[in-house]
């Protein structure tokens, strides 16, 4: 099992211990794709952040008694 905190900082670790054993990886797509998730993951926290502001922007307005559909929708 790949440790990828481990793998980002010292990457010529795996790259050997894997030619060793005599498998072969393509590396270059395995950084892609870590790429891609540590991208996909900052974007959910962002989305979870803004949907944090919302609800708490709907429970000040639902405490006013005030609309709040507007920022119903834009959650959906």
């Amino acid at each position: 099992m790949i440790d990828l905190k481990e793998y980002r900082t010292n990457p010529q670790r795996y790259i050997k211990g894997a030619a060793d054993k005599g498998h072969t990886i393509d590396w270059a797509k395995f950084d892609l794709l870590d790429d891609q998730v540590r991208t996909l993951k900052q974007k959910v926290e962002e989305l979870k952040a803004q949907r944090n502001t919302f609800t708490e922007e709907v429970d000040a307005l639902r405490k006013e008694g005030k609309s709040f559909d507007h920022l119903i929708e834009k959650v959906k």
